[in-house]
């Protein structure tokens, strides 16, 4: 609540209100420039009610906070190629190796010993809390996401509308079933994780069971058929050349909707960036996904548009010769502790892989 009542929020509010962006606003004012709907734009949609009375009367307007992005612990099954060990405990023995600038001293970090906040939650916040924003780590395999599930259910809770980011690997833990529980919740958003279909996103995302993964979504759509579906994508060197592919499989077995797909552009780390590519690559990669884009009707306008925007992106810089070299050296460490050969699976990327 301090940090809410803060002096810099405070400001921050003021700017809003007079249309100014503020400097903490800079990355949805840059997705809204590329044409990309933004958190800001998301957050005006979910409270448009809040929203108008805060526009038209913001003077009898009081903050209180409706909303909220929790992120209870690491805790996570999965050690996906571009994440770290401070947002997977499953990344702990190899993230000294990759990043020994920023060091970590135990697998697991996390909300569980915050008091403080805790108190705060429980007394003060959750009585007006309108949306909670549950992510991780991946919460369906972290046991303080279930203690905090149960609570909202035993006190009344349920009206919280819930918005899940999740890597959907599993639906059972430890005595809990997780569709069991969001039944009880009538507004409930199911953001997935999948960056690639099939064996190349299995090696993506290590640890993800993709044949389970398409099982636990059809327990989904079955179980628990109010859930609203969306798909957090994140386009980096190993899946934009062959974007193509995993977007029409998406579309094609209905994971989600097109206007429920958001593609994110990995910024990090630098060396799996899309910028990152030798230019013969990035050329290849920028004719694939204009070719996509004039065959992708199925796609639909949304996605199309962010297509458009990747290419943009891709090409406002040429980070080749600052962390190609970072890009062979990491994927060939990773390799080795994990038992894979990313040329295997990417033989396109070959002449990036032998840039040691």
């Amino acid at each position: 609540m301090d940090l809410f009542q803060s002096d810099r929020i405070q400001n921050v509010r003021r700017l809003m209100l007079r249309g100014n962006w503020p400097f903490e606003c800079a990355y949805c004012q840059e997705k809204e420039a590329r044409g990309i709907t933004s958190s800001r734009q998301v957050h005006n949609e979910i409270h448009s009610s809040d929203y108008h009375r805060l526009v038209t009367d913001p003077q009898s307007f009081i903050p209180t906070i409706r909303s909220m992005d929790l992120r209870l612990d690491n805790v996570c099954n999965f050690a996906c190629r571009s994440c770290c060990g401070y947002a997977s405990s499953r990344w702990f023995t190899e993230h000294n190796l990759i990043y020994p600038h920023i060091g970590m001293l135990k697998s697991t970090v996390g909300l569980e010993d915050a008091q403080r906040f805790w108190n705060e939650f429980y007394i003060g916040i959750k009585q007006d809390l309108k949306y909670l924003h549950i992510a991780g780590g991946e919460p369906l395999v972290s046991e303080a996401h279930y203690i905090l599930l149960q609570s909202l259910i035993d006190s009344g809770r349920t009206d919280v509308e819930l918005y899940y980011d999740t890597n959907l690997s599993q639906l059972r833990f430890k005595k809990w079933v997780v569709t069991d529980l969001w039944k009880l919740f009538p507004r409930l958003t199911l953001s997935l994780s999948l960056d690639g279909v099939g064996p190349k996103g299995e090696y993506i995302r290590y640890g993800l069971d993709y044949g389970q993964w398409c099982n636990n979504l059809e327990t989904i759509r079955r179980e628990v058929p109010h859930a609203r579906r969306k798909m957090h994508f994140v386009v980096s060197v190993f899946n934009v050349i062959d974007l193509g592919v995993h977007l029409r499989t998406i579309i094609d077995r209905d994971f989600v909707s097109p206007d429920k797909l958001r593609l994110t552009f990995l910024r990090w780390p630098p060396y799996m960036n899309v910028q990152t590519l030798a230019p013969a690559l990035k050329a290849r990669a920028e004719a694939g996904v204009r070719e996509l884009m004039r065959d992708g009707g199925m796609l639909g306008e949304a996605v199309l548009g962010q297509l458009g925007a990747l290419v943009q992106f891709m090409n406002e810089r040429n980070l080749y010769e600052e962390h190609g070299r970072e890009f062979a050296t990491n994927t060939a460490i990773l390799d080795r502790l994990r038992n894979e050969n990313a040329l295997d699976l990417f033989p396109y990327l070959k002449p990036m892989l032998n840039a040691l």
